[in-house]
């Protein structure tokens, strides 16, 4: 995680690299896999971050994404993100992908330079010009609800 413009101090933020930082360890891991040519390894990570991708996009649209559309902010920049999501989500999840380490190997690529646009760019341009009632509004919407237990 970067230290230089004071993402860490936003909760959100730290949560969402700290998501990109365990889908990179199962991207590594699955190149590992790649490499040693053990399919049932990668079967399983590509599974598994196909998992943890697909909640950790879900909840970039949910809160940041969406915050930053209702301010008019990095509109451009959010669709593309937005793009990379809607591509990414299926082609991880591909049933068949674990029979094409060379697809795995460019979705992976690809993964990683969309979460370092994000962490690099768009996060540190959110935590700049998004008011602090737009981050209550996603810290309060990402809070568990309770249940009733009636």
């Amino acid at each position: 995680m970067c230290s230089y413009c004071g993402c860490e101090s936003e909760p959100l933020i730290t949560s969402l690299m700290d998501d990109h930082a365990v889908i990179a360890n199962f991207a590594y891991r699955a190149i590992q896999a790649l490499d040693f040519e053990d399919t049932a390894a990668i079967r399983s990570l590509m599974a598994e971050l196909a998992d943890r991708f697909r909640t950790h996009s879900l909840k970039e649209e949910a809160g940041l994404f969406a915050e930053l559309a209702a301010a008019g902010e990095a509109s451009d920049e959010v669709a593309q993100l937005l793009a990379d999501h809607r591509r990414l989500r299926p082609l991880l999840a591909f049933p068949g992908l674990s029979e094409q380490p060379e697809v795995i190997r460019v979705a992976l690529g690809d993964l990683e330079r969309h979460a370092q646009t994000e962490d690099n760019d768009l996060f540190p341009y959110a935590l700049q010009v998004l008011p602090a009632r737009s981050w209550n509004h996603i810290n309060a919407s990402a809070e568990p609800q309770p249940t009733s237990t009636g």
